[in-house]
This record gives C-alpha cells, sequence and structure tokens, in this order.
C-alpha cells in the first residue's frame, strides 16, 4: 500500500507493485482471534438474530468489530479492537461494554459530531428472558476509549410505547440526515403489527432525539404493516435529500421519496419495488455504472410457494425502477440475509456477496452456502463463492465488509444464529497490488463544515480515468443487522493513476483531487477553514499548556507557520505531524497525530516557537494534515505537556 507523504518542503506519491493475484478467500476466524459462536438463549423471532458493525472505534485507522453474542450463558458483546496486525483483541469490558442482553442489531454513527464513532443497538432486554417492557435498546457514546450508555436521556430507548410483548420490537438501525440540518438522524426497523416500532428519531443537537414518526405522518401513505428489517437512508434521485428504503419481509419492502420539506411519501408501488416476497437484508450502489444508486435486496427463491428471490432494482432516475434480477442472474439465492456490494476482484466492476441459511420448516435450506456473485463485463453476474473459497454454509444473518490490514482488497465478517461468527480474509492482494489488482480506498472527513453530516454521509466519490467513471456511495446504511466500513472503495484494475477524484458533498459542493496516484487509502475533507483548532491540550508545570496556531493558506508554494505559544520557557519541544488522528485514551483524550513524521529537539527558549515553512505545489485541496507539540516539562506528572492539536486543510 502506498500513502500520500508530506514533508516540510515536498510531497510525493509512491507506487509499488508486484505480480496478479487472483480472488482467493481464507476463513481467518481463529488465528485473528475475532471468532466466537453466537447464541440467543431464546427472544421472539430469535432465530432471525445474529449481527454487528465494522468501525474505526479507537481513530487509529484500522477498522474494529462489534458483534452480538445473544447474551445466552452470561456472554456479554464482542468489541474487537484491530491490533494492526491482522488479529483483533477482544476489549469489550475495558470499553464499558458489559452489558448481558439479547442483541439484536447494531449500527454506527458519529451521533454527537465530536469525531469519534458511537454504536447504536437494538436488544430484547436482559438475558434469560423477557423483560415484558420497552426502553431496551442501547446508544454508546463514543467517549475516547469508553462507551457510555446514553439511550435513555437521549431518547431512543424503545421503539414500542406499548411494552411490545414479551421482549419489545426494534430490528436494523440506520443513520442519516434527511433534514439536511448537519446531524444524524436514527430510524429503527420494527416487526410489530401496526407499524409501532418502526420509528424515526430526529437528532435535536444536544445529545437527545424527538420522535417525528407521528408529528411527520410517516406511515400515512403506507396502508399496510412492515415486517421490517434493513433499513437505509440514501438519495436516489440526486436532489440532496436522502430518502428512506426498507427492506421488509412478507411482502411490505418500502421506498419513501423524501419531499424536503420534512416528510416522506411512499412510493413504492408506483415505482417497481414491490416484488420482494421477503425482504430481508439490502444494500445500495451503483451496479451498472450509470451513475444512479441502485437497490439489491435479498429474499427467498422458493417456487412451490411462488417465492421468487431476490431483486434488484436497476435505478431508471425520478423514482423509478427495473427489476432486472433474473436477467442478470442475482435471483437464485436460497435464503438471503445479509448482503454487500463490493468490488471483491478489482476488476472495476462491483460483485454482490449474500449470506444464507435457515434450519426451519423449510428443510432444504439448512446447511446451506454463502454465495458470491462476481460480475462479467457484460453485466451478468457469475456465482463462485466456494470456487474462490468463501465456503460458508449455515445459518449466516449479518455480513459486513472492511480491511482487516488496510492492504487494499476488502475482507468480511459472516455474523450467523446460534452458530460461529466466521472472518474471511480476501487474499487477492499478498502485500502489494498487482498489474492488475489496483485500488483506492476514500474515507470522508467532515469535521471542518457543520452544515455536512459526520463522515461524509450521503456524499458520492467519483473516480474518472479516461473515458471511464465510477461512483461509489457513502450511505452508512443497514445490510441486515449490520454495517461495514465506511468508505467509498474502487477496483482499478490495470490503472496506477486516476485522472479525476471528485467528492460531491450532498450540500451540493465539490472537491476535486487531479493525477492521484492508486493504490492507496485518502481520507479528504470537506471544504472549510485552513485551520481548525481541535482542542484537548494537556497541562504541564504549574497548569502551563502550550497552544498551537497556523498561518497561511496551504496552497501551493505558499508561505505558511506553525506558531507555539505559551510553553515552559528553556524546554525542548516535538512536532508531531500526521495524515489521521489518534484520540489516545492512555493520554487523557489528548489528540495524537498518527506519527508520520516528527521533527524533536526544538528549542522554545522564552516559551514559544515559531517553524515556517513552504507548502509544496501539488498538494490536492482538501487533503487535511494534523498538528501537535510535545513540550518537555520535567515537573509534569507524564514528564512532558502537550498543545491543542491543530488540523490544517489544503486548499
Amino acid at each position: 500500500m502506498s500513502h500520500l507523504r508530506l514533508g516540510l518542503t515536498a510531497a510525493a506519491i509512491v507506487l509499488v507493485g508486484s505480480a496478479s493475484a487472483q480472488l482467493s478467500f481464507t476463513d481467518v476466524s481463529a488465528s485473528s482471534g475475532a471468532g466466537f459462536t453466537h447464541n440467543t438463549g431464546g427472544m421472539s423471532n430469535w432465530d432471525y438474530m445474529g449481527g454487528g458493525v465494522v468501525a474505526d472505534f479507537d481513530g487509529d485507522g484500522y477498522q474494529d468489530i462489534f458483534a452480538m453474542t445473544g447474551g445466552a450463558n452470561g456472554v456479554r458483546d464482542k468489541l474487537y479492537i484491530n491490533q494492526q496486525d491482522g488479529t483483533f483483541s477482544d476489549e469489550a469490558s475495558g470499553w464499558g461494554l458489559n452489558a448481558i442482553h439479547k442483541g439484536r442489531g447494531a449500527s454506527v454513527a458519529d451521533f454527537d459530531d465530536d469525531g469519534d464513532l458511537d454504536l447504536y443497538v437494538t436488544s430484547a432486554g436482559p438475558a434469560g428472558g423477557g423483560s415484558g417492557v420497552s426502553g431496551q435498546h442501547k446508544l454508546y457514546r463514543n467517549d475516547g476509549g469508553f462507551f457510555t450508555d446514553v439511550a435513555g436521556p437521549a431518547g431512543v430507548n424503545f421503539t414500542t410505547t406499548n411494552g411490545g410483548g414479551v421482549d419489545g420490537d426494534g430490528n436494523g438501525s440506520c443513520w442519516g440526515d434527511p433534514d439536511r440540518d448537519g446531524d444524524l438522524d436514527l430510524f429503527v426497523a420494527g416487526f410489530k403489527n401496526t407499524n409501532q416500532g418502526n420509528r424515526l428519531f430526529r437528532n435535536d443537537g444536544d445529545g437527545t432525539f424527538t420522535d417525528i414518526t407521528v408529528a411527520i405522518d410517516l406511515w400515512g401513505t403506507t396502508p399496510i404493516s412492515l415486517k421490517s428489517f434493513t433499513p437505509r437512508f440514501a438519495d436516489m434521485d440526486g436532489d440532496g435529500w436522502p430518502d428512506l428504503l426498507i427492506a421488509s419481509d412478507f411482502g411490505t419492502n418500502r421506498y419513501l421519496k423524501n419531499d424536503g420539506d420534512g416528510t416522506f411519501t411512499d412510493v413504492t408501488d408506483a415505482g417497481g419495488l414491490g416484488a420482494a416476497e421477503n425482504g430481508m437484508g439490502g444494500f445500495v450502489a451503483d451496479w451498472n455504472n450509470d451513475g444512479l444508486r441502485d437497490w439489491y435486496v435479498t429474499s427467498i427463491w422458493l417456487p412451490s410457494f411462488n417465492w421468487t428471490g431476490n431483486k434488484m432494482h436497476y435505478n431508471l432516475g425520478n423514482h423509478l425502477y427495473d427489476e432486472v434480477s433474473q436477467a442478470v442472474g442475482v435471483h437464485l439465492g436460497g435464503y438471503g440475509w445479509g448482503t454487500v456490494g463490493l468490488d471483491f476482484n478489482h476488476d472495476t466492476r462491483l460483485d454482490i456477496v449474500e449470506t444464507n441459511g435457515d434450519s426451519g420448516g423449510f428443510g432444504q435450506f439448512s446447511g446451506e452456502q454463502s454465495y458470491l456473485w462476481l460480475q462479467n463485463p457484460d453485466g451478468t453476474f457469475t456465482e463462485t463463492a466456494v470456487a474462490v473459497g468463501l465456503a460458508h454454509y449455515g445459518r449466516g444473518r449479518g455480513l459486513a465488509n472492511l480491511d482487516i490490514e488496510n492492504d487494499g482488497d476488502q475482507d468480511l465478517v459472516i455474523f450467523a444464529n446460534d452458530e460461529p461468527v466466521t472472518v474471511w480474509r480476501n487474499d487477492l492482494i499478498v502485500g502489494t497490488a498487482g498489474p492488475n489488482d489496483n485500488w483506492l480506498r476514500v474515507f470522508l472527513d467532515t469535521s471542518a463544515d457543520d452544515a455536512l453530516p459526520p463522515n461524509g454521509y450521503h456524499s458520492e466519490v467519483w473516480v474518472t480515468i479516461g473515458a471511464n467513471s465510477w461512483m461509489r456511495p457513502i450511505d452508512g446504511g443497514d445490510n441486515f443487522l449490520s454495517m461495514g466500513e465506511l468508505s467509498a472503495h474502487f477496483g482499478l484494475g490495470p490503472f496506477t493513476s486516476i485522472d479525476e477524484l471528485k467528492v460531491k458533498w450532498i450540500n451540493g459542493t465539490e472537491t476535486v483531487l487531479t493525477d492521484v496516484a492508486a493504490n492507496q487509502t485518502l481520507t479528504i475533507a470537506a471544504p472549510g477553514d485552513t485551520w481548525t483548532d481541535l482542542g484537548n491540550g494537556k497541562a504541564g508545570t504549574g497548569g502551563i499548556t502550550p497552544a498551537l496556531a497556523g498561518t497561511g493558506p496551504l496552497s501551493d508554494g505558499s508561505l505558511n507557520s506553525l506558531d507555539l505559544t505559551d510553553a515552559l520557557a528553556g524546554s525542548s519541544t516535538a512536532l508531531v505531524t500526521g495524515f489521521s488522528q489518534l484520540g489516545a485514551a492512555f493520554k487523557g483524550g489528548v489528540l495524537v497525530p498518527n506519527a508520520d513524521i516528527v521533527i524533536a529537539g526544538l528549542p522554545t527558549g522564552a516559551g514559544s516557537f515559531s517553524l515556517p515553512f513552504l507548502w509544496p505545489s501539488g498538494v490536492p485541496a482538501g487533503i487535511s494534515v494534523y498538528f501537535q507539540h510535545w513540550v518537555s516539562d520535567i515537573g509534569g506528572s507524564f514528564g512532558f505537556a502537550a498543545s491543542n492539536g491543530l488540523q490544517g486543510t489544503s486548499n
């Protein structure tokens, strides 16, 4: 993998190549340390459950895994922190995740816009039996290395107000910004009658939420009772207002158009989206490469019941769709659950993976395999899961994608129901990309613009190479009780350089980078202030906290300066610079840039130090760089005092 490396006088992009590889998967559940057996211990619809999420919870640039255990036998949920060497360590207890409960589904978002990712978990209550009351769901606020459950005071611990039966309601959940106020709202899918468990919570921006389901008459144009599993907010028509898609059982899939005035209109039938007899999981992506988001929904293939399998809805524009699953060859999926659409073999075309299996009344689905459809040049798909080593059989439910080792290809976690949870490493790239296996992975940073939702939710990332263009959206929706990493991933085939990389933010602004090297992970910042004070300095002797400020435009060839003041006189300091940031709990939550560059031994003199530098030419706009000074302070408790963190964004 290559990285963008910035010196104080130069910038460089480095590309490393090797021989081409063939797509293959390896079950690394045991060796990675992230495998375990799920066991619900019993709940209503217990055989539907089994999920988790992937996210970089500790901010170290590597994806972590949260998985619900089901709560049986006194086992708490798992939080597998990525150890950056292909392995994981379960640190749930240290992060405060000690509840033993019957978890249903989970989703991830920075709901309080403080820079770290929070966790929402739907729950059927304590293990060992139903509680008979509502209010079991959990909103874990990430406090920099520790989760605090704030669901109760935030107002999102319930989805039914009448107790909801033995163990309440609530399946999948998703986050989005349908009102475009810059913070993320929450939708929770439910299975009970009269749509009571399907709730939309507006983020009020102060740590609390308001249930606006009735106030906006959300179900006023929906005459049926939903049996919902998998919701997702996505701007399907490109008007800047995210719509709401819900994969639901028993023929109750719903597609709600955002009217742009705080309300939604159900256009499911008019749009041609009501064909799935048993909607379970779903994913939104641009499979036919026309620049529009499509919707794939898993469903059951059982001709004896007239159940016609999965549905692929190709977007025709203006909320109209063409259902093409049989034409492209992805309808025969057995008893489908979680699904993901990604380019697993890096040939520039999006593929589909789906997990399956059931041991209920239809015995033919017991021990069924998971499926992987690779897209062919003509737009059809060929199923290849077992042939490429993705030999998973059983009761798969949730499904999440991640790049475990940051090597460029996408790996998988299959969350199962009362069976082992498995981790599958994609071995397409071993070390470095081959001549036909090139890639790009993009994360988005909206911290400089409060009007944009965190992590670039609802944005589109476009890559153009010659006459070819590909679009990947970042929507952060539910796959089925689960969710993958918040990145836009591109397989680039033989292309080692990108002519244009464009981010279309949900507010209509754009960030454009040119001549970008392949085979790297980039974080692109939204337009905003050149210099952002991130705070969180750490005081030294006598309460002295150094202060860091930046001046200059950070544009091609410009003169800029990093200015340290209020440091201990007569000390020395080290300037730490990096292209990502680490919230280091071991240093009291102080921001620490990942140390791409460290310049030590800088004298503070009377307590200040200024470092002028030329910003190199050719650095794309929107690249964020993080700075912090660590000043020697022999009398302090740590021996060092830390300045505030400082973010600089190139122009």
